[in-house]
Parts: C-alpha cells; structure tokens; sequence
C-alpha cells in the first residue's frame, strides 16, 4: 500500500465503527518508512487512537447521569471502552510500526487507560449517592490491558 493508501485507511477508521476487516488488511500490508515518513505515520496513528479514545470517554461521559443506575447499561459502556482500548492496542501492534515506536504506544496506552479509570470514579463521585457504580467502575478493570 502506498503512504497515501494507508492514511485513508487510517481516516476510515478515526470516526468509524471498529472495523476489524480494514486492520486485518493493514496487518498484512507493507509500506517503506524511511526518513521523515515513519515521524509522519507515527503521528497519523497517534491522531487515530486519541481520537478513537477520545470519542469513546466523551460518549460515556455524556450518558453517566442517565445509566448511572442501571448497572446493565453501565456494564455495557464500560464493556465498549475495553473493547475500544484493545482495538487501539492492535492498532498500535500493526506490523510496519517498529518495536519501539510499539513500546510507546503500549505506554501511552496504559497512561490513556488509567486517566480514563480516574475520570469515571471522578464523575461517579458526584453522581452516585449508593456507591454501585464506583465499585463497578473500579472492579471492572478498565485500565488493565491484557496481552
């Protein structure tokens, strides 16, 4: 694939539903990163994932005060942002991205997943008057990523 090819695919999968078929492609794709290329793609697939994560926190943030409550739904949203931080860490895992460039996606990963942990209880505390929610949030784990 070319420079261009992957950026769109990158685009593709900024705003769009997580599409597991395009990052099979990309994981069988190659591409040269020579030079100033790679700072660029490292930057696109930056771009990618905050903004992948960014819309996940933002979208459960915006239901709390109405699923707060209900634990199904709860669960629920929290299952999406696990499954959203693993589709990011494949993202970050794709083949073309060198070992250490892959070390600091993993890192940063970590620290986007533990913000997303403490900006829940955070917004729970306020919220909550049983304390149900919090120990859901904290028992679910949010900020383990599993290999």
């Amino acid at each position: 694939m070319t420079y261009y090819e992957w950026i769109h695919c990158f685009n593709k999968l900024k705003t769009g539903p997580r599409d597991e078929e395009l990052l099979k492609q990309l994981y069988t794709s190659t591409i040269s990163l020579d030079g100033n290329i790679l700072y660029r793609f490292i930057k696109h697939i930056n771009v990618l994932v905050r903004t992948r994560l960014k819309n996940s926190l933002d979208s459960i943030l915006s239901k709390l005060e109405m699923i707060y409550h209900d634990n199904n739904a709860l669960s629920l949203e929290i299952i999406n942002i696990k499954k959203e931080l693993a589709f990011a860490k494949k993202i970050t895992k794709l083949p073309v991205i060198p070992k250490e460039n892959q070390d600091k996606f993993r890192e940063t990963l970590q620290k986007f997943a533990n913000e997303i942990n403490e900006t829940l209880e955070t917004s729970m505390e306020g919220i909550d008057t049983t304390g149900e929610a919090i120990m859901i949030i904290k028992n679910s784990k949010i900020n383990v990523l599993e290999d």
